[in-house]
């Protein structure tokens, strides 16, 4: 035997019950019920006979009846008829004395089983007595299920008794009614289904409208956030495009500030070369000038005066004028002096004139003069410098200096 949720439910509430003699005697008497109808007889006739005991010693009139009435239940439904019909009539005779406190429902049920039984019994008086009095109390109640199953004992009780037309009668009259009590049921269940069809269509609306709404108010937000986007990445652009257009001007400006500093410092620069070629030249026209002098002058002295020739080739090679005018010649020429002393570094004071003489693109003429020497002798220097420097019969000395 499987135990029910219901019996579970009164098992657990009769724990709770045995602190008060009318409750616990209740719970007993509807534990009884619930395995009646799981067909447990044992354990119905062990707490209806517990119900009974509490209710007695409770003195719960209206619980004693409903204890007599399943008590009643329990032996029709073991085939103990005549134990039934004691419980019956204790039903009836405790009701006649508090009628009050008499449930209806327990009237009727007993007294449809006390019909159904003398029916059994051929007692037909007294089982149609029974039968209308439940009739009449199920017409009151409006009890239309039980009312049917009063009809359908009439009937039996009639077929019974062999009045087969009046039985036909009862019957139709349970078929009808048990027509009207599915009817019932059906529009009952029909109502219920329509009411549950109804509540679920406005669920069904109330939640299509909230995500509508949701769905309104979601793509609203997402138009506003996109149009907030746009609007910050035009503004972005915007403060780009300008804050890009002013960075073009700058740097175009700067270019052009650096461009005209650099023509200023390429001006500055020439300048300061012609400046320096200017000096170097100024320089180099007034020794040569001198030196074209004293040559002329010594060239005209008499040959026996020699002390006052090595005089005036003494101021020819003054050394002087030649420390002056190397750092003239450094200035425009820089480095020139070092990479040949790099190169050469066997080459004598003569030589390194020479070869400054020679960057200056002076003539063959010109050199001797500043040096103070003969054409000849240039020569000489010319073909020394080559093999100090190591060039070669094919290589052009000019252009080497130059290069240098």
């Amino acid at each position: 035997m499987s135990i029910t949720p219901q019996i579970e439910f009164l098992l657990l509430a009769h724990k709770y019950s045995i602190y008060h003699k009318s409750v616990e005697a209740k719970s007993n008497i509807e534990l009884s019920s619930a395995f009646m109808a799981v067909n447990d007889y044992k354990k119905a006739k062990k707490y209806i006979l517990n119900g009974i005991k509490l209710a007695l010693e409770s003195q719960d009139l209206q619980h004693v009846i409903y204890a007599y009435a399943v008590m009643s239940d329990y032996y029709y439904e073991v085939d103990e008829y005549d134990n039934a019909l004691k419980y019956i009539e204790k039903v009836d005779s405790v009701g006649k004395v508090e009628e009050r406190l008499v449930d209806s429902r327990d009237i009727i049920e007993t007294s449809l089983n006390a019909g159904l039984i003398y029916t059994k019994k051929k007692e037909f008086k007294k089982a149609e007595d029974y039968l209308q009095k439940a009739l009449v109390l199920t017409q009151k109640a409006n009890d239309l299920d039980t009312q049917a199953q009063i009809f359908e004992a009439l009937s039996e009780l009639e077929e019974t008794k062999g009045n087969h037309a009046k039985g036909l009668e009862y019957y139709k009259q349970y078929a009808d009614m048990n027509d009207s009590v599915f009817n019932e049921e059906a529009s009952r269940q029909l109502n219920t289904l329509k009411i549950s069809y109804e509540i679920d269509k406005k669920d069904l609306e109330i939640t299509t409208a909230k995500k509508n709404e949701e769905y309104s108010k979601l793509l609203t937000w997402t138009i506003l956030l996109t149009a907030l986007i746009l609007i910050l990445a035009l503004v972005f652009l915007l403060f780009y495009s300008k804050a890009k257009l002013k960075s073009s001007k700058i740097a175009t400006e700067l270019t052009a500030k650096e461009n005209k500093i650099s023509q200023i410092e390429i001006e500055n620069l020439e300048h300061e070369v012609q400046l320096k070629n200017k000096e170097l030249a100024d320089l180099f026209l007034h020794q040569y000038e001198k030196a074209q002098l004293l040559t002329e002058v010594i060239d005209n002295i008499d040959r026996s005066n020699d002390e006052l020739k090595e005089n005036l080739q003494e101021q020819l090679n003054k050394s002087e004028d030649w420390t002056n005018f190397k750092l003239h010649f450094d200035k425009v020429h820089e480095g020139f002096f070092q990479k040949l002393n790099e190169l050469a570094p066997n080459l004598t004071t003569k030589d390194i004139r020479y070869c400054a003489y020679i960057r200056m693109n002076l003539t063959s003429k010109e050199i001797a003069i500043m040096l103070g020497i003969s054409h000849r002798t240039v020569q000489g220097i010319r073909g020394r410098v080559r093999k100090k420097l190591g060039l070669k019969s094919s290589d052009d000395l000019v252009l080497y200096l130059m290069n240098l």
